[in-house]
C-alpha cells in the first residue's frame, strides 16, 4: 500500500510548524531503533557529487494515526553541480513488510540546497532505500542538466528508523555506542557492534 504525497497547502503549514520547533509534534522512533548514518556509493562508476538524505517519523498527537504521521524526508546537494533525481523508499514494522512506499523526486537541487518532502504514513520501525527501480537512484540521475545512467550519485542515508539490509555498508551510530555485552548471556547482542571508518 503506497501512502499518497500531501497536497503543497498541507505541506507548508506542517513545514512551518517544524521550522516553529514541532511545539505540538513528537518525534518518535521505536524504542530499539538507533539513530544511524550510512554511506552508499552508486556502484561500478566513479563518485560524482554526493546528497544527504534525512528520513525521520513524526507524530502528532491527538489525532488518528494515519492523519498524525508524517514522514519527513529531506534531501540536501552536497556536490558543486545542480542534480535532478528520484530515490525508491519503504518503511515497515516488520522487516520485508512494507506499510508504506514512495518514489520521491528531486528536481534541480542545487549546491547546498536541501529541499523537505512530507508523506502521510504509517507507524513503522525500519526504513529501506531501494536500488530495484529503473527510474530511481542508482539507475539514473541528472548532474549538471546531463543525463546519467548508472548515476554517480553517492548517498548518505540517515534515519531515526533502523536501517536493515545496509549491514554490510560502514554504518556510525550518532546517537549512543553499542551496548556491552553482559556476562552469562547466550548468543549474539540484539545489535552488532557497528564499525567506523
Amino acid at each position: 500500500m503506497t501512502a499518497k504525497r500531501i497536497g503543497y497547502g498541507a505541506a507548508a503549514g506542517l513545514a512551518a510548524l517544524v521550522a516553529a520547533g514541532m511545539a505540538a509534534a513528537q518525534v518518535v522512533p521505536d524504542s530499539q531503533s538507533q539513530l544511524s548514518e550510512v554511506t552508499i556509493p552508486s556502484p561500478g562508476v566513479t563518485p560524482d557529487g554526493a546528497i544527504r538524505l534525512t528520513l525521520v517519523q513524526v507524530f502528532f498527537p491527538g489525532l488518528p494515526a494515519r492523519a498524525g504521521c508524517r514522514m519527513q524526508i529531506r534531501a540536501y546537494n552536497e556536490g558543486r553541480q545542480p542534480v535532478s533525481f528520484r530515490v525508491l523508499v519503504d518503511i515497515s514494522y516488520y522487516e520485508k513488510k512494507p506499510v508504506n512506499t514512495w518514489l520521491i523526486p528531486f528536481f534541480n537541487l542545487q549546491p547546498n540546497q536541501e529541499v523537505l518532502r512530507l508523506y502521510s504514513c504509517e507507524r513503522a520501525r525500519y526504513v529501506r532505500v531501494l536500488t530495484s527501480s529503473p527510474y530511481a537512484w542508482p539507475t539514473a540521475c541528472s548532474i549538471g542538466g546531463v543525463r546519467k545512467s548508472p548515476c554517480p550519485l553517492t548517498f548518505r542515508v540517515r534515519s531515526g528508523l533502523a536501517l536493515p539490509g545496509m549491514k554490510a555498508l560502514s554504518v556510525v551510530e550518532l546517537s549512543r555506542p553499542p551496548k556491552k555485552k553482559k556476562g552469562g548471556s547466550q548468543g549474539g547482542s540484539a545489535a552488532a557492534p557497528t564499525s567506523r571508518k
